[in-house]
């Protein structure tokens, strides 16, 4: 199924957030879909007792960096616009559905089992990230024992 859904202003659905970036505002895209928010964004039985795998693409300008729920299955590029296909999700409910698209940058280690953590940041602030990852790993290390 195509869809086109709006990009709101109203910090629920799929909406834009305002940030500085050298000294100019700028924006990013954003989702917060709990409970019943996603139907902003696309059609779906928005319940939260309700689940289906999400296979996702998204369309962005090539210079921006877009995160979802799954790794990156591939990304092409046509001129200034980039496609990114993702893997398709285990079946969940719709508000865990993330999709994040703007300027970031990320900070990565790896677990003991070799699993890599990655914690996006806006650009210039991976120092910031660094304690998320840190425990991140760390709490991973537990699990996968």
């Amino acid at each position: 199924m195509d869809f086109t859904g709006i990009l709101n202003d109203q910090m629920r659905g799929f909406y834009r957030s305002k940030y500085q970036y050298k000294g100019k505002e700028r924006n990013m895209a954003v989702t917060q879909f709990e409970s019943v928010d996603a139907r902003r964004c696309f059609p779906c039985w928005d319940e939260p007792a309700f689940k289906a795998k999400f296979k996702l693409t998204l369309e962005v300008p090539s210079e921006l960096v877009a995160l979802s729920n799954m790794p990156v299955a591939n990304a092409t590029f046509a001129g200034p616009i980039k496609t990114v296909r993702y893997h398709e999700s285990p079946p969940m409910s719709t508000y865990l559905v993330a999709i994040v698209v703007g300027l970031f940058e990320y900070v990565e280690g790896m677990t003991t089992k070799g699993t890599r953590v990655r914690v996006y940041t806006q650009t210039g602030k991976s120092n910031q990230g660094k304690f998320a990852l840190d425990v991140g790993v760390k709490s991973l290390n537990l699990y996968e024992e």
